[in-house]
């Protein structure tokens, strides 16, 4: 059972820095992706109303994982607006590793406002800790 709770978290936990540094791409700006974390949050909550009264906690907060990647995309979808609305442009994302940050090579150098690196640091923190809102909820 601990293999399985394991596996799950880091799942969702791979999910969602997926989403997180891939945000730019094609695919995730469209309904696809949309379509992917409404599914597993539909078979998460389908699964959870289905068994919820025969299970245990660690099978309870297995089943809630399944939420997580669909908040996490809503929380970036309002991050994005919020960038849009005090800026203009999409969040430049400040972390290393990122499309669009080249570190070193300081003619191509990014230059970042206080709110991209905020909303940078606020869905990164998202991403890591949202399992505890689901141990919490």
């Amino acid at each position: 059972m601990n293999l399985i709770f394991l596996t799950f978290v880091l799942f969702v936990f791979l999910l969602n820095s997926y989403l997180l540094y891939n945000r730019t791409n094609k695919w995730i700006k469209s309904s696809k992706k949309w379509l992917l974390v409404s599914i597993l949050a539909l078979i998460g909550l389908i699964l959870y109303s289905y068994f919820k009264d025969t299970i245990s906690r660690n099978t309870t907060i297995i089943l809630k994982t399944f939420r997580i990647p669909l908040t996490f995309s809503i929380i970036d979808y309002i991050f994005s607006n919020m960038s849009f609305m005090t800026q203009n442009r999409e969040i430049k994302l400040y972390l290393r590793g990122s499309p669009g940050t080249i570190h070193g090579d300081m003619k191509k150098r990014v230059k970042y406002s206080l709110v991209d690196k905020l909303l940078s640091f606020l869905l990164l923190i998202f991403s890591l800790f949202n399992f505890f809102l689901c141990i919490i909820v």
